[in-house]
């Protein structure tokens, strides 16, 4: 079940912090998809193997590439759409820990998540596709391919309780208030809601990739700063 994997690597290793994902759990439990752990972990490793395998470049329409082939073979080994955008998003995660600050308290705690060995992690970190737009700055995009697949995910699931959006929105506010170094970036806010529509598009048709979705952001650009 999806959400024993959430409980495996999110909640039982942090008791002490069970509020902070008590309703995302919640969430997740209401999915009618499951697979068994032991399939993700396969999946995970499996995935960024492929993901390590792939030839890097500089070039934002190759990258968008790099993203659809990254789904493709996804949708290969899990067979279904909200697996396939959970574990994308799990493995492009550019972290292996959330580190957790307290507000006010000056506590941190370190939440780990699902990972593979060092070297892997390091690869793969290095080889997630980051150059994906005409003002992705030289350091990349890496982090916005988890937070465009994080929403897909949950637009595809939930799509008919409307929840990706506040999602979206929460997990923006989190980051800021809990999560050590978070910030604030009115650029996920666009990724986010390009993977909004991707999940909410792909409940009815399945005939886009998500490379032309992540394409539409210059669209969203232009339309949101001018």
């Amino acid at each position: 079940m999806l959400y024993l994997i959430i409980l495996k690597y999110f909640i039982l290793p942090n008791m002490r912090i069970v509020p902070f994902f008590i309703f995302f759990f919640i969430e997740i439990t209401l999915l009618s998809q499951t697979f068994e752990q032991k399939s993700f972990d396969y999946n995970f490793v499996s995935l960024t193997r492929y993901l390590n395998n792939l030839v890097h470049s500089d070039n934002s329409e190759k990258n968008l590439e790099l993203i659809d082939s990254l789904y493709s073979y996804s949708m290969k080994i899990t067979e279904d759409k909200n697996e396939a955008f959970f574990l994308l998003t799990m493995v492009t995660l550019p972290y292996r820990v959330i580190p957790l600050k307290i507000p006010y308290l000056g506590i941190e705690y370190g939440i780990p998540l699902p990972s593979v060995d060092e070297k892997m992690f390091k690869q793969k970190t290095k080889m997630t596709p980051g150059k994906l737009f005409f003002d992705s700055p030289p350091s990349g995009d890496r982090d916005k391919v988890p937070h465009f697949f994080g929403n897909a995910f949950l637009a595809h699931s939930f799509g008919y309780f409307n929840i990706s959006k506040f999602m979206g929105i929460f997990i923006e506010l989190f980051e800021r208030a809990y999560i050590s170094s978070g910030e604030f970036d009115l650029r996920d806010f666009m990724i986010n809601g390009l993977g909004n529509s991707y999940g909410l598009f792909l409940r009815h048709d399945g005939h886009i990739s998500p490379g032309n979705m992540l394409k539409l952001y210059s669209i969203y650009y232009f339309r949101l700063y001018n």
